[in-house]
C-alpha cells in the first residue's frame, strides 16, 4: 500500500526473489490504518444500524476469534475491520480448534479454499479434515437446459463466468482425486452475472 512508484519498486525486489505478488484492483487501502480518512461515511451509517449478540458462533477476521456477546464491542470490531489487516489464518485454526470441519466459499475465484487447505494443512490429527464446498453454478452447462438437469448433462459454458466455474471444478475434483483435500463442488442457479 502506498503510492505506485514505491509500490512498483517493493513489488520488483519481492519478484526478484522469487515471491509471487498480485496487484488488487482497490482504489482504496482497505485493511491498513491509511484506509481512516474513508471510515467516516462508514461511521455515520454504522450509528444508525442495530447490532445484537451473535445467535451462532460468528467469527471475525480482525481478531481471528469468534465475535463476543456485547453488541457494541462487535460493532467496535466490524468498523475496524476496514483498517485493521485480515487474521484470516488465525480465525482458520480458531474455528478448526472450535470443531469446525466444513468450510463453504462462496466467492469467485475459489482463493479462500486453498487458503483454508494452507492454513490447516497438518491439523488433521483427529483424523478428520476439512471439507470444501466450492459453490459453483449452472453456468458450466450452458444452454437450453432441460428440466430436471440430468447428473450425465454435458458441461459447455457459453460465458466466461461459466468456464471459470468449469475450470475450478475441475481442479477440485484432481486436487480431491490426488488427496490434496477434501472436495465437492454444488452447482448453483446463477442469479446474475457480470458482462464479460
Amino acid at each position: 500500500v502506498g503510492d505506485f512508484q514505491s509500490t512498483a519498486q517493493v513489488e520488483s525486489a519481492l519478484q526478484a526473489r522469487g515471491i509471487v505478488c498480485e496487484r488488487l484492483p482497490f482504489h482504496r487501502p482497505y485493511h491498513t490504518a491509511r484506509f481512516e480518512e474513508f471510515m467516516e461515511p462508514l461511521r455515520r451509517t454504522f450509528d444508525h444500524a442495530e447490532f445484537h449478540a451473535p445467535r451462532l458462533p460468528i467469527y471475525c477476521c480482525t481478531t481471528g476469534q469468534r465475535f463476543p456477546d456485547d453488541p457494541s464491542i462487535v460493532r467496535e470490531l466490524t468498523l475496524a475491520h476496514g483498517t485493521s489487516r485480515v487474521e484470516f489464518s488465525r480465525m482458520g485454526q480458531t474455528m478448526y480448534a472450535d470443531g469446525a470441519r466444513l468450510f463453504v466459499e462462496t466467492g469467485p475465484r475459489g482463493n479462500l479454499t486453498a487458503f483454508v487447505e494452507d492454513v490447516l494443512r497438518g491439523n488433521a490429527e483427529d483424523g478428520c479434515s476439512p471439507r470444501f464446498v466450492f459453490t459453483s453454478s449452472i453456468a458450466v452447462y450452458g444452454a437450453p437446459l432441460p428440466h430436471p438437469i440430468p447428473d450425465d448433462f454435458p458441461a459447455t459454458p457459453r460465458t466466461s463466468y461459466g468456464t471459470q466455474k468449469a475450470i475450478d471444478e475441475l481442479l477440485l475434483s484432481d486436487y480431491t482425486r490426488r488427496g490434496f483435500l477434501d472436495g465437492i463442488g454444488i452447482r448453483l442457479p446463477t442469479i446474475c452475472i457480470r458482462p464479460g
